[in-house]
């Protein structure tokens, strides 16, 4: 298949028209979701299964969150995951919800350019998977200092295990959201109309800037505030992103999104 912008806005129209339908719809969602779960991508209803998650949670809300954990834990569905932490941050209307199935890959958005998000969401994700050159390649300069000043003295497996308990990867989950108005702050798919900027028009001017990050367990559960602070890059690298990290505390930044993941582990993902 070809992938082009102009599918995804066709798609993404369909699927709201779908939505817009409320409840009535559901039935026949549900049967598409009943599909792809047996049948993963061999299942006639594969193309476009991402869009039918969407429309689901949106009729749904916090109700669909069942069947989507449910589907994270289906080995075959990993052409999913990424759909499935989109779609369980529209169902909590979070910035974002980053669980550990979820792959280490660039994505390409059609609607936006880079944001902070797409940062703290590679930050989350490679603390979660114990990725430590992911989890660098999110830093900049004040946050790498801080990050060596923590390491002085032990290694990054004794770091590890004084702020992370249990098993690494799949079993985790944490969502956050920007506490501010506007685009950065809504889940990455809505089905809304465009959407207006907000405060992140004035922020997306300042070379730093500072997010309240609210931090959410994989129910949707407060589990943690902290103030989250980004630099502009220029991203003139390619392989460099347009933000960065840059707490002088990130050591406190690990440990709250280590206790929200440890929470996770007691409510048990399944």
């Amino acid at each position: 298949m070809t992938f082009t912008c102009g599918q995804v806005r066709t798609e993404r129209a369909a699927a709201k028209s779908i939505a817009n339908l409320g409840s009535s719809a559901l039935p026949e969602i549900e049967r598409v979701l009943d599909s792809i779960e047996k049948s993963s991508q061999e299942s006639k209803n594969a193309i476009g299964a991402a869009w039918m998650l969407y429309a689901y949670t949106k009729i749904l809300g916090p109700a669909a969150q069942p069947r989507l954990q449910r589907m994270m834990t289906i080995p075959n569905l990993g052409f999913l995951r990424l759909n499935l932490d989109y779609s369980m941050a529209l169902s909590f209307n979070l910035t974002s919800y980053v669980s550990g199935f979820r792959k280490p890959e660039k994505v390409f958005h059609c609607h936006r350019h880079e944001e902070p998000r797409d940062t703290l969401n590679q930050l989350i994700l490679a603390w979660e998977r114990n990725d430590r050159p992911l989890l660098e390649a999110s830093l900049g300069p004040n946050a790498r200092a801080a990050l060596e000043s923590t390491l002085r003295g032990k290694t990054w497996a004794r770091l590890r295990s004084d702020l992370w308990s249990g098993k690494s990867g799949d079993q985790v989950a944490v969502g956050y959201r920007f506490d501010i108005s506007g685009a950065w702050s809504e889940p990455d798919e809505t089905l809304d109309p465009d959407r207006e900027w907000g405060d992140a028009a004035a922020l997306s001017e300042q070379s730093e800037f500072r997010l309240d990050t609210l931090f959410k367990d994989s129910s949707g559960v407060d589990c943690g505030r902290f103030h989250v602070k980004f630099i502009q890059t220029g991203g003139e690298q390619k392989e460099t992103l347009p933000y960065l990290v840059d707490n002088s505390d990130f050591g406190d930044l690990l440990s709250t999104i280590a206790s929200c993941a440890g929470r996770n582990r007691n409510r048990n993902i399944r």
